[in-house]
């Protein structure tokens, strides 16, 4: 009787420490090999850990062997080579991968490609591994285009394959940045609405993190913005700024509400009151912001020269976040075609181009 007592408490005990260590999130038993860059070295060679990428409450984590968490930026995440994948040998997923390692985007895309024909499997893993896969390495293949013709055509056929992988998948870690690269390319197309609308699905997703899901809020205002749906831009930032964090966030949010009130009536009387929340803040990406808010305003205004210095002010000295840089240089190129300097407005667009690979 006491050993069987023993042994019931024994059961009860094990029960509590599994219970317990899957609350604080384990990482897999059979992990994931994850290549990740450094954030401190975001130009060095990307390091790889074994684990499992989790979205929590504080953001996106690597839950790495040996119990050790790294705090991972969705845009420092490299390449995922899962572990074990339903339908897929891991030498053949090791053998497609290596083009992606060498950059070569279109090889590995076919490779990609012609693995997902050649797979029978239809585990949802399986499938939401190999549509990320396609979706992301077309993005990458457009962006290397040299051309724009061709640019144009690859582009917004990698959009239409992301917004596709975002219907068809709406979980895991995954979202963000095909959420996030499938707005970017809209954007770069000028299709504003539908940016809009893919950074309003990231809103809603419980499994992006909070502050993810905050950052999505203000750049879907910025779309609706630049989409020139200002009421709907007002009543989306009125929203946002329910929830936003002191600081930052809530003055990016503040300048838009600006933006969206004035554009609709005299676009230009709203140029000194964003000047004047730039200059009481340090952060640069509010002052970029604020430079981009101010550029719209006079583009809609008809004065494209006056929106050139506001958006130069972002490329040359507020450029500390990449996603900003590439409106402002998307708008910057469209600033001098309208003054007629086609030249100046290529030049841009092949800066661009070259600034893709950073991303």
């Amino acid at each position: 009787m006491v050993r069987e007592a023993a042994r019931g408490v024994l059961v009860l005990v094990l029960v509590a420490v599994v219970l317990e260590s899957t609350g604080r999130g384990q990482p897999a038993l059979n992990p994931d090999r994850i290549y990740y860059r450094d954030k401190k070295d975001r130009d060095g060679a990307p390091k790889s850990v074994e684990g499992e990428i989790k979205a929590t409450p504080v953001g996106y984590q690597i839950l790495a062997s040996g119990s050790k968490v790294i705090p991972i930026s969705p845009i420092d995440i490299v390449r995922v080579v899962p572990a074990e994948l339903p339908g897929i040998e891991q030498k053949d997923l090791i053998a497609v991968g290596l083009p992606e390692n060498a950059k070569d985007w279109e090889k590995a895309r076919l490779g990609y490609e012609e693995l997902k024909k050649q797979t029978k499997n239809t585990a949802e893993k399986t499938r939401k591994f190999l549509d990320f896969k396609l979706a992301t390495l077309t993005a990458r293949t457009a962006d290397a285009t040299a051309d724009d013709a061709g640019w144009k055509e690859k582009t917004e056929g990698a959009a239409t394959l992301l917004s596709q992988y975002l219907s068809d998948h709406k979980g895991g870690w995954e979202v963000y940045p095909a959420g996030r690269t499938c707005a970017r390319l809209q954007t770069e197309l000028g299709q504003f609405e539908n940016a809009s609308r893919t950074w309003a699905k990231l809103v809603n997703n419980s499994d992006v993190p909070p502050d993810l899901r905050q950052e999505a809020h203000f750049q879907e205002v910025d779309s609706l913005i630049r989409a020139h749906r200002y009421p709907d831009a007002s009543a989306r930032a009125t929203e946002a700024l329910k929830s936003a964090a002191a600081g930052g966030p809530k003055d990016r949010l503040a300048i838009c509400q600006i933006a969206a009130k004035y554009a609709d009536t005299n676009p230009v009387d709203g140029v000194a009151p964003i000047e004047a929340e730039i200059a009481k803040s340090k952060d640069p990406m509010t002052r970029a912001v604020g430079y981009e808010m101010i550029a719209e305003l006079y583009l809609v205004a008809k004065k494209p020269r006056e929106a050139m210095w506001a958006l130069l002010w972002v490329e040359v000295v507020y450029n500390q976040d990449r996603d900003e840089v590439v409106k402002a240089m998307v708008r910057l190129a469209e600033s001098f075609q309208l003054q007629g300097d086609e030249e100046r407005a290529k030049a841009t667009r092949d800066k661009l181009r070259r600034y893709r690979a950073t991303l």
